[in-house]
């Protein structure tokens, strides 16, 4: 009796991959719509964009997946195209698609192609998160620790950050530098677990591809801050030197000795006092968060 199940539960568990690719595609074209609008941009400037980056980001995922995943031996214009039997699509090599795509396009425009890759920060963790969960729910292990739910539980994490940040005005491409920062330690930190990698000339790509993006996620976004790196190097050096001086006095005095050793006993309450705090900060972003995603879908008004 069980068993006569089994087939159509295989059927609705194969089918879940494809809808939720779907839903996060729908989801995050949703998403940048609403905030290309809420920033009075053009609708049809809007979804040409859409257009552009999704043709740059499945040239750009091809091309590193291709290049990225195949031995250099295996390198033909045949394995290339046939990407449904020869390997399929990068998503690091669709960020860089995408990126590239939309500086091609806007290079004659008057809109910042930092403002829109910002707009664009949010719906691609959105859109990583379903696609995560769909693939977690379509394999049918859910007892065990997987890859692809902790891909999910990351990039929500992502998401609800951006949309917090969103509250607050910063410089242009800083919520695609934070969208890009905190993607490469996630991949990193599960890199780990993964138990399929693939090496180019001995290296794991799935290790230097977002090892290579958080550096210069870093880079770009140090420049685009504006920071003084005379003065970030003069204040580094100043803050260590007066960190050796302080140990050196502790060392010497008593009274710095008693100061130290007074913190270390109340290091203990000081900790937990500060994981409180935070804790409830934390709990505070995250149901402002809540109450921001549904409210992106039109739940909100129900919301008392």
């Amino acid at each position: 009796m069980i068993s006569s199940y089994m087939p159509v539960w295989s059927d609705i568990v194969g089918f879940l991959y494809p809808l939720f690719f779907f839903l996060a595609i729908l989801g995050s074209v949703f998403l940048f719509w609403r905030a290309s609008r809420h920033e009075l941009m053009d609708s049809g400037e809007a979804f040409d964009l859409v257009g552009v980056s999704t043709i740059g980001a499945l040239v750009g995922a091809r091309l590193f997946d291709f290049f990225g995943k195949t031995d250099p031996a295996g390198w033909q214009l045949g394995r290339f195209i046939f990407f449904n039997r020869y390997g399929s699509f990068d998503f690091y090599g669709a960020i860089v698609g995408l990126a590239l795509a939309v500086f091609i396009f806007l290079r004659s425009k008057k809109i910042s192609v930092w403002f829109v890759l910002d707009l664009a920060a949010a719906p691609l963790a959105f859109f990583q998160m379903l696609v995560a969960f769909g693939s977690y729910l379509a394999r049918g292990d859910y007892f065990t620790s997987s890859l692809r739910l902790w891909q999910f539980a990351g990039y929500l994490f992502i998401f609800i950050l951006l949309k917090r940040l969103a509250e607050r005005k910063r410089h242009a491409g800083l919520f695609f530098c934070v969208y890009l920062v905190s993607m490469a330690l996630l991949e990193v930190l599960l890199f780990a677990i993964r138990s399929k990698v693939h090496y180019f000339y001995g290296v794991p790509y799935e290790l230097a591809a977002p090892v290579s993006i958080f550096i210069l996620a870093i880079i770009v976004w140090y420049i685009l801050g504006k920071r003084d790196l005379r003065g970030d190097v003069k204040w580094f050096f100043g803050f260590g030197l007066l960190s050796l001086f302080r140990s050196v006095r502790m060392l010497r005095s008593t009274d710095e000795a008693g100061k130290f050793s007074k913190s270390m006993i109340f290091f203990p309450y000081y900790l937990v006092r500060t994981f409180g705090r935070l804790s409830l900060a934390v709990a505070k972003e995250i149901r402002l968060a809540i109450l921001e995603f549904l409210y992106v879908f039109g739940v909100k008004k129900f919301i008392k």
